[in-house]
C-alpha cells in the first residue's frame, strides 16, 4: 500500500535504497529509525521525533491540524511535556500503533489499540480527539512497569513488549496464537510482566506479526505465538503458548533478533545470521535459498550495531 511511508515527499514505489533528503537539508543527524505496517519513524541526536506514512489509525501521533490520511514527508511529532532534559531515544513502528522510549525509560504510544497494543488499558479504546479511532492519535504515558526503567520498547501488528533495566519483560495487546505467551485466552490491556523469565534475564525483545522472540543475556534465545511456516525456529510448525528454547541456536550466543510477519532472523556473536520462517519472506537474502520452514538457515552478515 502506497501511504508515503519511504519520505520521498511522493507515493511512488522505489525498488532500490534512495536517502531521504529531508533529514540532510533540515541539518539533522539521525540516530534511530523504525518501520511499521505502512508508516516509518526516526529519532534524530538532539532526542526529536519524525514520523511519516499511514494516518489512518493516528499511528502518526500527529496535532488535529494534520488530518490527511498520510504524510509522505517526516514530520515532527509533539510529544507531551516530560521531566526536565527528556527526550526521545528509540522508537518503534508496529502494524498500526507506535511506542516512543525517552532517556529516563518512560514508554509513549499512540496508535491503533482496540486489541490492547497500546497498554493503556480499556478506557483509551474511543480516543477523546477522535470518535472514530479506537485507540489514541497523541503520545499517551504507559503506566504499570512497576516502578522499572525500561531500556527497549518493541511493536508487532498488534501486541507490544518492553524490557525493563533489571531484565524483566512486560508483554500487553492481542493474545492469539500465544504470542504474549502468558498461556491466557484473552487480550491483555495493561503491561503484564512475563513471570517466565523472572530468573532468566533478557536483554531485548522482538515482536512479528504474530509471534515473540526474547534474547537473554546469556545469548539464550526464546520464541512463542504462531509456529506457521516454522518462523518460531523450533523445527517444527506448532504455535507456542508459552516461551521455548530456540535448541538449535544453542552455544551459538544471540545478540540481535528481528520478528517479521512470517519470519525471523537471529544474529548470534560470531557475525551469523539464521533465518526461519516463510520461504518467500526471506529468500532475498539467502543465495540459492532453500526452503526452511521449521529449520534454520545461516548467512553472514556485519554485526557493528548498539541496538
Amino acid at each position: 500500500m502506497q501511504m508515503g511511508q519511504l519520505g520521498h515527499g511522493d507515493l511512488k514505489s522505489i525498488n532500490e535504497p534512495q536517502k531521504i533528503d529531508f533529514f540532510e537539508k533540515e541539518g539533522h543527524m539521525v540516530d534511530y529509525i523504525s518501520c511499521g505496517g505502512c508508516h516509518s519513524a526516526a529519532v534524530t541526536n538532539d532526542g526529536t521525533l519524525y514520523m511519516w506514512g499511514e494516518s489512518h489509525w493516528g499511528q502518526l501521533g500527529l496535532p488535529k491540524e494534520y488530518d490527511a490520511a498520510h504524510e509522505s514527508l517526516p514530520v515532527k511529532c509533539p510529544m507531551p511535556e516530560g521531566e526536565a532534559d527528556e527526550v526521545i531515544v528509540k522508537v518503534s513502528c508496529g502494524g498500526t500503533h507506535t511506542a516512543a522510549l525517552t532517556s529516563l525509560g518512560h514508554v509513549y504510544v499512540w496508535g491503533r489499540g482496540d486489541s490492547g497494543q497500546l497498554g493503556i488499558g480499556s478506557a483509551w479504546l474511543k480516543d477523546p480527539e477522535n470518535e472514530s479511532l479506537m485507540g489514541a492519535s497523541r503520545p499517551h504515558l504507559v503506566k504499570g512497569f512497576d516502578g522499572e526503567k525500561v531500556v527497549q520498547v518493541a511493536c508487532g501488528a498488534f501486541h507490544s513488549a518492553a524490557v525493563t533495566e533489571q531484565g524483566h519483560v512486560y508483554i500487553w495487546g492481542k493474545e492469539d496464537y500465544g504470542m504474549l505467551g502468558v498461556g491466557q485466552s484473552s487480550d491483555q490491556q495493561i503491561p503484564k510482566r512475563l513471570d517466565y523469565f523472572d530468573d532468566i534475564p533478557v536483554l531485548r525483545v522482538s515482536c512479528g506479526g504474530w509471534h515473540t522472540v526474547v534474547v537473554a543475556k546469556s545469548g539464550d534465545c526464546y520464541a512463542f505465538g504462531r509456529g506457521e511456516y516454522g518462523r518460531l525456529g523450533l523445527s517444527d510448525t506448532k504455535s507456542r503458548t508459552r516461551p521455548h528454547l530456540v535448541k538449535a541456536l544453542k552455544g551459538k550466543p544471540v545478540i540481535q533478533a528481528a520478528c517479521g510477519g512470517s519470519h525471523t532472523l537471529f544474529v548470534t556473536s560470531d557475525g551469523v545470521a539464521y533465518v526461519a520462517g516463510r520461504p518467500e519472506c526471506v529468500s532475498i537474502l539467502v543465495v540459492q535459498f532453500a526452503c526452511c520452514e521449521g529449520i534454520l538457515t545461516t548467512f553472514l552478515v556485519a554485526t557493528a550495531t548498539d541496538d
